[in-house]
């Protein structure tokens, strides 16, 4: 029962923002294989014998928040994104997120990340969210500060990180980007559902926002898959010409 429950959430996640199928043809391609900066690498590193088990002592670091307000399919759209820190000295997993919105209006959401009791962050690791709500009062393209509040929890299900590789960006008619690459799995395990986050950041290094989307394809140890994503309810519009760089982290659960 509780994988037909995660896999209906899949298949809603899926529809809501992300389609397995080859981009249309673009007018622009990026090749995003450039590193993020120094500060905003995602890779997970080891965790070490003697700081497994200890208390977690500072929790989730924000580094980076980006926030706009667009024209969405189903009007005037508010966008939230964070980066993360885990600076504790054990793995820890989010919990929840308060988004405190400032500018013409003061708005506050607060949500759970979809699957995020499977998503691992280890000591000195990046983690990502973002969230889309209705803009309510406010009109597209108003200018808004985005402060962020974490929780955590030091207890999680099964962890198999995955690697992405290969990213590129291609901007379409009429105004959205398709994000294709491949996703590996090169742990000894297999999974059936797999998330993925990807951050961009402009030339100067500035924080332009997050995309995450789920896939249901099965990944056994060493397998590979290619996946296409449509970005449509991304804030950013020509992403692949404002893009240059970006950080990955996905994850597998069974």
């Amino acid at each position: 029962m509780k994988r037909i429950g995660i896999c209906i959430l899949c298949c809603f996640l899926l529809l809501c923002g992300c389609q397995r199928t080859a981009p249309a043809e673009a007018d622009d391609v990026l090749d995003v294989t450039a590193e993020a900066p120094a500060d905003t690498q995602g890779a997970s590193a080891p965790v070490p014998e003697e700081a497994q088990g200890t208390r977690a002592q500072n929790g989730f670091t924000v580094l980076h928040t980006a926030a706009y307000v667009f024209e969405g399919e189903d009007g005037s759209t508010l966008y939230g994104a964070v980066e993360f820190r885990n600076d504790a000295d054990v793995p820890l997993w989010l919990s929840g997120v308060q988004l405190d919105f400032s500018g013409e209006e003061t708005l506050s959401q607060s949500y759970v990340p979809a699957l995020a009791e499977y998503d691992r962050i280890d000591p000195g690791a990046h983690g990502y969210a973002a969230a889309w709500f209705p803009a309510q009062t406010l009109a597209p393209g108003t200018p808004l500060a985005l402060t962020a509040s974490l929780s955590h929890t030091a207890e999680g299900g099964a962890y198999i990180p995955l690697t992405v590789s290969d990213l590129f960006l291609a901007d379409n008619y009429p105004a959205f980007t398709t994000m294709t690459g491949t996703l590996t799995n090169e742990t000894g395990e297999s999974c059936a559902l797999n998330m993925l986050y990807t951050a961009f950041y402009d030339a100067d290094g500035e924080f332009l926002g997050v995309w995450y989307f789920p896939t249901n394809t099965q990944l056994d140890s060493m397998d590979s898959v290619r996946f296409a994503t449509h970005l449509r309810s991304f804030p950013v519009e020509r992403l692949s010409e404002k893009a240059a760089a970006f950080s990955s982290r996905a994850f597998g659960f069974h």
